[in-house]
């Protein structure tokens, strides 16, 4: 799992899950851990926008990095 904050940003936290398939996404969406992480989520926030993609190539470059 990666986890990145954006301060400042119009959406606080960005969640990735990498999984090797849709059975192992809905493994995990069974999880109780991950059940009661939804349910936290659900109290915290007003709103919430949720995701499942595939990235087949992503670059960046940023000379404001370095």
């Amino acid at each position: 799992m990666n986890f990145e904050r954006f301060p400042g940003a119009q959406y606080a936290n960005i969640f990735s899950y990498w999984q090797k398939s849709m059975e192992a996404v809905n493994e995990w969406r069974a999880n109780p851990r991950h059940k009661v992480a939804i349910n936290s989520g659900r109290q915290w926030y007003s709103t919430y926008h949720s995701m499942l993609v595939k990235i087949e190539y992503s670059r960046e470059y940023n000379t404001q990095i370095l």
